[in-house]
């Protein structure tokens, strides 16, 4: 069986899904699938990834007409490695975002078998970044999201099965894109948690270490947390910020530090490689994650992994991910003040946070990628069968 997975990004590009999909090639081949991976690069070219190939497409970063290069570029190459590769399926890897909507409409007319996590939204994606709206209200919040909406539909039904990621989003499925359910294949958010070191629950100074890591984008409200901890002493904590993509967004939270004179307590870190990251959550004491609107963030997953405590939104899929009191705390969306109340709490006690963070440690292993591959296994098998493929 051959698999063909297709993802916006790759590494040495660091993002989430980049080290997901890394990761899930070099799984399939330890479960002796073979796979090959289709990414955008800086040119046309094929690399080695140790072993696994990959088919790095154009990005033509030129401003105005490089997207329609990229799209069209895109659609060209993809169609001439499918032929040349033959795929038994097409995995795309990173949520429904303007590929897929190539990708599946290839699969479809050349008839392979395929498959698509259901991660990120396509129309929150696009439209949460500038406007402030809710999740339900954002699919006919404008015409810009109606349109986007309809583009969103048309690549979900090119896709033979959808993976949903959490609850949340197999419901979303349902009630916004109009689904059928039988559709839709319930697979973990999978990760490779043997790469993350485990906290040693020893802090080694006065203050307690509180991290969080996350795309810079409007909707992940790091704003928030910033307002919270400038609530709590300053002799009780040190938080630490990483993540990037969007400079804009990140002068303004300087900014807010600056406005609250907690320059000496809060670091924006920057991204970090994911080899690197392993250490950051070893390190730390509490993760905290104020998003507005998760599927399934793969970051919180991470943390637990470590041993980390987690304080995170009642949003989404969060809430599949953390049960209130035991493996974190939850919280309501853009309430700053239980934000701060339940940060202060997990650094005043200890105990608490040793006690959830051993929880989540054994929560954690149920998005173990080397232990669910088999469950893609699968799916896939299921994929060849509804294709008429033995």
């Amino acid at each position: 069986m051959k698999i063909c997975l297709i993802s916006s990004v790759y590494p040495p590009r660091i993002s989430g899904p980049s080290t997901q999909t890394r990761q899930f090639a070099f799984s399939l081949k330890n479960y002796s699938i073979e796979s090959f991976v289709v990414t955008f690069g800086d040119k046309n070219k094929i690399v080695d990834d140790d072993g696994i190939k990959v088919y790095c497409l154009n990005s033509f970063e030129q401003p105005i007409v490089g997207p329609f290069l990229q799209y069209i570029n895109a659609y060209i190459k993809v169609r001439q490695i499918l032929k040349a590769e033959k795929p038994d399926i097409l995995q795309h890897h990173t949520g429904i975002d303007y590929l897929s909507v190539i990708t599946g409409y290839l699969a479809k007319i050349m008839n392979i078998p395929s498959i698509v996590k259901f991660a990120g939204d396509l129309v929150w994606e696009r439209i949460a970044i500038k406007h402030d709206v809710k999740y339900e209200k954002i699919f006919k919040y404008n015409i810009k999201s109606r349109i986007i909406s309809q583009i969103e539909r048309f690549a979900l039904n090119n896709f033979t099965m959808i993976w949903g990621i959490s609850k949340f989003q197999e419901n979303a499925l349902i009630k916004y894109h109009g689904i059928k359910e039988e559709k839709i294949r319930s697979l973990p958010n999978v990760i490779d948690l043997s790469k993350i070191q485990k906290k040693s629950n020893q802090v080694k100074n006065n203050k307690v270490k509180v991290l969080c890591v996350s795309r810079f984008a409007k909707w992940k409200k790091i704003e928030n947390l910033i307002s919270a901890v400038s609530k709590i002493s300053i002799e009780k904590y040190d938080l630490e910020i990483i993540g990037g993509e969007n400079p804009e967004y990140q002068k303004e939270l300087e900014q807010l530090v600056k406005e609250y004179k907690i320059e000496g307590n809060v670091k924006f870190r920057g991204k970090i490689s994911p080899v690197d990251m392993k250490n950051e959550f070893k390190n730390a004491d509490i993760f905290v994650l104020p998003t507005a609107h998760d599927p399934c963030p793969i970051v919180i997953i991470e943390a637990m992994s470590a041993g980390l405590p987690v304080i995170a939104t009642r949003t989404g899929g969060i809430v599949d991910l953390i049960t209130d009191r035991k493996e974190g705390l939850l919280i309501e969306s853009f309430d700053i003040n239980n934000m701060s109340e339940k940060i202060e709490e997990l650094i005043n006690d200890e105990r608490l946070r040793i006690e959830m963070g051993e929880n989540g440690i054994i929560k954690s292993k149920k998005y173990d990628l080397n232990i669910n591959i088999k469950l893609f296994a699968e799916a896939y098998k299921e994929l060849l069968i509804k294709k008429g493929i033995k």
